[in-house]
C-alpha cells in the first residue's frame, strides 16, 4: 500500500480564524479521512499546509487518493482561509464522480477551483502571484494525474533517477486558469513522488536531500535524513509531501455509497454429503419400491 509523509518545517501555529470551521465540518460529514488541520506559518503573512483525502466508499475507491499542498504569501483578511477553501472545493468536486473517468473528474475539480480563485482574485489583484498549490491523484493501479499552480516543485524519484515533473508545466500566467495543465502517467512500485514549496526546494537541492531520498523505504529513514540536516533546516520554512508507491494494496472493505451497508447473503443449511451425492438414486429407488409394493398387493389380493 502506498504511504504518504507530510513534513512542515518551522511552522508557527496560528489561532483558528473560526472555531466552528464550516469547511472541516463538511469534510467530516463527507466521510473522508483527513489529516487534522492547523494553519501553519513562519511569518504572519505566509501560510502553508498539506491535505490528504482517502476513499471511504466503493465508488470513491475507484478515484484513489487525493493529495494537496498549498502555500499562500502576503495573506490578507480576505484570503486567510483560502488554502482550505481551495482544498475543500477540489475534494468535493472530485469525489462526486460526475464524469466517466477519474482523469475527467480531476480536471473538472480543478476547473471548479479555478472559478473560485478568479472570483476571489477580483478583490485581490495579486492573488495568483502569491498562491502556489499542488494537486495529485494516485489510483489503485498506480496511474497518476498531477497539476499545479504557482512555484511549488514536483519530482519523480524512480530507480536512481530524479525527474523534475514541474518543468513540464507552463509557467506563464493564464488569464482564465490557475491550474492550466494536467500531466498524466503510470508509476511503478518503489517510485516516489515529492512535492515541495519553492523556498524549501533550494535547501533540499543544496544539501542533496533528493539523492538521499532515492533509497529510503521507511519513515524512520526519512527522519534520520532530516535529523542529519537539522542545523540547515532550522533556518528555512516550508512544507513537503512525499508519497512512496508500493505494491500489495490491501482489500478494502468499504461501505456502499448508496445504501451504506452490504447485505449479507443467506446461508443454505448444510446437507450431508451422502444425501447430496445420492439423492437421485434414492428417488429412483423409492419409485421402484412403490411399484413393487403395488404389484405385490395386486397379486396377493
Amino acid at each position: 500500500m502506498s504511504k504518504v509523509f507530510e513534513f512542515h518545517f518551522n511552522p508557527t501555529t496560528q489561532k483558528r480564524i473560526n472555531k466552528q470551521e464550516p469547511t472541516r465540518l463538511n469534510l467530516e460529514q463527507n466521510g473522508l479521512h483527513r489529516i487534522p488541520f492547523f494553519k501553519r506559518t513562519r511569518k504572519p503573512e505566509t501560510l502553508f499546509n498539506t491535505f490528504c483525502f482517502f476513499p471511504k466508499t466503493r465508488n470513491e475507491n475507484k478515484l484513489g487518493v487525493l493529495y494537496l499542498m498549498g502555500e499562500l504569501k502576503n495573506v490578507s483578511p480576505t484570503t486567510q482561509n483560502l488554502l482550505i477553501e481551495v482544498a475543500e472545493i477540489i475534494q468535493q468536486e472530485y469525489y462526486q464522480f460526475n464524469y466517466e473517468t477519474p482523469q475527467d473528474c480531476f480536471r473538472a475539480s480543478l476547473e471548479k477551483a479555478d472559478q473560485y480563485l478568479f472570483e476571489v482574485k477580483a478583490g485581490n489583484p495579486g492573488l495568483l502571484t502569491n498562491l502556489s498549490f499542488t494537486a495529485i491523484v494516485l489510483l489503485n493501479d498506480f496511474s497518476i494525474s498531477v497539476s499545479k499552480a504557482g512555484t511549488n516543485r514536483i519530482f519523480l524519484l524512480t530507480g536512481k533517477n530524479i525527474f523534475d515533473v514541474g518543468e513540464n508545466f507552463d509557467s506563464s500566467d493564464s488569464p482564465i486558469r490557475a491550474f492550466s495543465n494536467v500531466i498524466e502517467g503510470q508509476l511503478e512500485s518503489t517510485d516516489k513522488i515529492v512535492t515541495i514549496t519553492d523556498e524549501l526546494f533550494d535547501v533540499f537541492y543544496q544539501q542533496e536531500i533528493f539523492h538521499e531520498l532515492i533509497d529510503i523505504k521507511k519513515g524512520k529513514q526519512i527522519k534520520e535524513i532530516f535529523k542529519s540536516k537539522k542545523l540547515t533546516l532550522k533556518q528555512i520554512s516550508g512544507c513537503c509531501l512525499l508519497v512512496l508507491v508500493k505494491k500489495g494494496l490491501p482489500k478494502l472493505f468499504l461501505k456502499s455509497s448508496s445504501s451504506g451497508f452490504v447485505e449479507q447473503k443467506k446461508r443454505i443449511p448444510h446437507q450431508p454429503s451422502f444425501i447430496k451425492k445420492n439423492i437421485l438414486k434414492l428417488f429412483i429407488f423409492a419409485i421402484f419400491l412403490s411399484i413393487l409394493l403395488s404389484l405385490g398387493w395386486l397379486i396377493f389380493k
